[in-house]
């Protein structure tokens, strides 16, 4: 079960291959974002079924602007050499 904070990989969807965060849940769906598609204000319910958690979760003040989430993300979405 993944928690506010995690980092998770989306495997199903139009999103399929991308790393979100989860912000909460909501009739036992996670809300996720990436701060760039789904932003804090537009966040992605998501079937659970369909994640796979990168074994990651952000602090709580890495999930408080959509600036800090892709900063927090780049390494996952564009490999771990990019430049920040």
């Amino acid at each position: 079960m993944v928690k506010r904070g995690d980092v998770v990989q989306i495997l199903a969807g139009h999103d399929a291959g991308r790393y979100c965060v989860v912000l909460g849940w909501a009739d036992g769906y996670p809300l996720l974002a990436d701060g760039k598609l789904r932003t804090l204000q537009k966040p992605k319910r998501k079937n659970p079924k369909h994640l796979q958690a990168a074994g990651t979760a952000l602090e709580e003040r890495m999930l408080t602007s959509d600036r800090q989430i892709r900063k927090a993300l780049h390494p996952f979405n564009y490999g771990q050499t990019a430049k920040l």
